[in-house]
């Protein structure tokens, strides 16, 4: 799989998704999620995150290399350098 790119901030981790509305983030309540979204390229996920409701500051793109089809794993974004979540808490 080619590289790809993950949304990340420093408080609320790496955006795993949303659901209803609701952004999920792997540091505040990453809701059972054991994978995170990934984008093509750094503007994409820029393009998306602007469309949220809200700024979020401190947002950054990572480069990853997806372990899951588009997605990847909390063990991909570990080897990528990003912080491990526990999709149970």
């Amino acid at each position: 799989m080619e590289a790809r790119y993950v949304l990340y901030n420093e408080e609320m981790g790496i955006y795993l998704g949303s659901c209803i509305g609701f952004g999920i983030w792997s540091k505040l309540d990453p809701a059972g999620q054991d994978a995170a979204c990934t984008f093509e390229s750094e503007a994409q996920a820029m393009k998306y995150a602007a469309s949220w409701d809200s700024l979020v500051d401190g947002l950054t793109v990572k480069l990853v290399t997806p372990d899951r089809g588009t997605y990847i794993s909390v063990q991909g974004c570990v080897t990528a350098g990003l912080p491990k979540w526990d999709p149970t808490t």
